[in-house]
């Protein structure tokens, strides 16, 4: 299944073999909620600014592989993922992009004023660093649960049977992590514990 409709221009440009500006127009359509999953990832002091040039420079470079299989917002989290998880702070060398994606990089961090809410920060502590993830694209995010398997799996399970079984997985993942979420805040007092 080809799925091009919500990135017609993105398809197009690389179609017609212009992968900065298919690249570009990509990271202008989808940087700035890409930048803001990376920041709740890596928060303030952290090095989300790096991660989303990395990402960037993953983004460019993978693009023309890109057989849309699954949505352009889809494989972009996939990459952003991986970016994340490759990352090492400290270790990283500075990404030097050019042209019309280095100008978007540079328009997406002046622009995504990302605002962090303690509360939110310090209930996000609590779940382990898949357990975010899949709270921070599922709730945050809205991403279906077809999508989440595309993203959150190295190889996306090949049969319909298996892809069921994949998201029954993330689901049961996603209630623990939520529960852990609600006893959280009900020691901090910002939810009453469900009496049942």
């Amino acid at each position: 299944m080809c799925i091009r409709d919500r990135y017609p221009a993105v398809h197009k440009l690389g179609a017609e073999g212009d992968w900065e500006g298919a690249s570009a127009l990509a990271l202008a359509e989808l940087g700035p909620e890409i930048f803001g999953f990376l920041t709740a990832l890596h928060p303030p002091p952290g090095d989300a600014r790096l991660v989303f040039e990395k990402f960037s420079e993953r983004l460019s470079r993978r693009l023309p592989t890109f057989d849309w299989t699954c949505s352009l917002r889809t494989w972009a989290y996939k990459q952003a993922r991986q970016t994340s998880l490759d990352f090492r702070p400290g270790t990283e060398p500075t990404v030097e992009l050019e042209g019309g994606v280095s100008r978007v990089i540079g328009q997406v961090l002046r622009a995504t004023g990302v605002v962090h809410s303690p509360e939110v920060d310090s209930n996000r502590a609590a779940l382990t660093p898949d357990e975010r993830v899949l709270i921070l694209l599922r709730v945050d995010k809205k991403l279906t649960w077809d999508d989440l398997v595309v993203v959150l799996h190295d190889d996306v399970p090949p049969d319909e049977q298996a892809r069921a079984a994949a998201v029954a997985t993330l689901k049961s993942q996603f209630r623990i992590a939520k529960d852990k979420l609600v006893a959280v805040a009900a020691t901090m007092g910002i939810v009453r514990p469900n009496r049942t």
